[in-house]
């Protein structure tokens, strides 16, 4: 299980494009 590794994607585009935060959370889950 790779959730950390998503999880750590996850903060980094945030960081990087906050108006997609949503997009790549439900991406990932």
């Amino acid at each position: 299980l790779l959730l950390e590794y998503f999880i750590k994607l996850y903060i980094w585009e945030y960081n990087n494009n906050n108006n997609n935060n949503a997009f790549y959370l439900l991406y990932y889950l």
